[in-house]
Order: C-alpha cells, then sequence, then structure tokens
C-alpha cells in the first residue's frame, strides 16, 4: 500500500507497474481542504503574493482551489483509463455511516472486524465537536 497525493500525478507509471492494483480515492470537501492547506505550514506556496501573481491568483484561497480542481481532473483521468478505483469520503464515519469503510473493506477483499468502529471513533471526537 501506497499513500501519497502525489501519486495521482505519476499514476500513470504506477499503473504500468501495477496494473492489477487497487486505487482508493478519498475525497473531502473542497472548502475543508482549501482551509486546510492554509493552515498547514509546509503548505506554503501560495502564500507568496508573487507566485499567486505568476498564476493570476488574487488571494491564497483562489489559488487552493484552482489545485483541489487540477487533482479532480487526475481523479477523473484516472476513472476514465480504466482504473480499478472506489471514491470513499471519510466524513461520512463522523456522522457515524461506515458503509463505505465497510464496502471498501470487502472490495480490497478483507475482512469486516465489529470492532472497527469502537477504534475509529475516539479518534473521530474532535471532528463530531466541530461538527455539531
Amino acid at each position: 500500500m501506497v499513500k501519497h497525493s502525489g501519486l495521482t500525478r505519476l499514476w500513470p507509471v504506477w499503473n504500468y507497474a501495477y496494473p492489477d492494483a487497487k486505487w482508493l480515492i478519498v475525497r473531502r470537501r473542497t472548502g475543508d481542504v482549501i482551509q486546510s492547506c492554509i493552515k498547514t505550514g509546509y503548505m506554503r506556496i501560495f502564500k507568496d503574493p508573487v507566485i499567486r501573481s505568476e498564476f493570476l491568483f488574487e488571494n491564497e484561497g483562489q489559488a487552493w482551489l484552482w489545485w483541489v480542481h487540477e487533482y479532480e481532473k487526475r481523479f477523473v483521468q484516472m476513472i476514465e483509463a480504466g482504473l480499478n478505483c472506489r471514491i470513499i469520503w471519510p466524513e461520512r464515519m463522523v456522522t457515524g455511516d461506515y458503509q463505505q469503510i465497510y464496502e471498501t473493506i470487502e472490495w480490497l477483499g478483507l475482512k469486516w472486524n465489529n470492532t472497527i468502529p469502537s477504534i475509529i471513533d475516539p479518534l473521530l471526537n474532535k471532528s463530531r465537536e466541530v461538527a455539531v
């Protein structure tokens, strides 16, 4: 298993090397991704007004929106190329909906363990507080 957002730029190479791979596309709401990028210290490329002006972005949020859309285009390319993909929205677990995770585990050929929610639930407490 390899987990890295940069895979979307190199998926044709990985697909060539591993044509039977399963691709899990983990999604988040666009606004949440933008806010996360703005708040994350190492995601600073669009903090620089010179770089933003080169791309004609008026602000950092607009730049990150473009960035998210570039990733979304790659997701579409992966799906259209026929990769064995599955899209999940983990945010649904915040509301107690584990259906996508259950289906993904099954898709991977693994067995669901009924203790999974009890392991994941405490990790979601902070997100649940924000969602309220």
